[in-house]
């Protein structure tokens, strides 16, 4: 399995901001949006299951959260290492365009990127997220459907700022649970693997 990076950090955002955590981001992805954070998604290395698990049982991080990229494309062999690693909780983030089976994931954090991939969050049986990114503009279309609305981070900070302010009063407007990026507060857009 390709694999981008694997690293022992916090989690900066979504339902469970705060807890302690093994990030696994999954190298490639089925879009190339414009407005990737994590384009470098594509780099990374060949890891064999048994190489996944033994890293993922070195680690004292009880939440393992395979990330992207997509890592749905990858489904079949990060289903392998689940099976073979024990005591963990097991989180994905995903755009939802791949079907995503209940049985595997201990929450699934939906990022939609369209009307496809937002359908089959809203399907979903298991304890999910709704995650959408937007500056009111992009994913507008979904922000109805959303469970938590992420304010989508430029290169300038002066527009981040008026982003995060024009989504955080949507969100009292309408009732939403707004959703920040504490690793980027934290460590800024650049920094890798925190």
């Amino acid at each position: 399995m390709k694999v981008n990076e694997m690293f022992e950090s916090l989690q900066g955002e979504g339902r469970f901001v705060g807890y302690p955590v093994m990030f696994i981001r999954m190298s490639g992805c089925n879009r190339s949006c414009v407005f990737c954070d994590t384009s470098y998604h594509n780099e990374g290395e060949e890891l064999s299951v048994e190489q996944m698990v033994k890293k993922i049982d070195k680690s004292n991080m009880n939440i393992i959260i395979f990330t992207g990229g997509e890592p749905m494309m990858q489904f079949d062999d990060i289903i392998k290492v689940i099976e073979q690693t024990k005591d963990k909780q097991y989180h994905i983030e995903t755009n939802g365009d791949l079907l995503v089976p209940e049985s595997y994931f201990d929450y699934v954090c939906f990022s939609p990127k369209s009307e496809e991939g937002l359908n089959k969050a809203l399907g979903y049986p298991g304890i999910c997220d709704i995650k959408v990114v937007t500056d009111l503009n992009l994913n507008k279309n979904m922000l109805e459907s959303a469970t938590m609305i992420m304010p989508l981070t430029t290169i300038s900070d002066i527009k981040n700022l008026k982003i995060k302010q024009q989504v955080w009063k949507y969100c009292e407007k309408h009732n939403k649970r707004y959703a920040p990026r504490l690793h980027v507060d934290v460590w800024g857009m650049s920094k890798r693997g925190v």
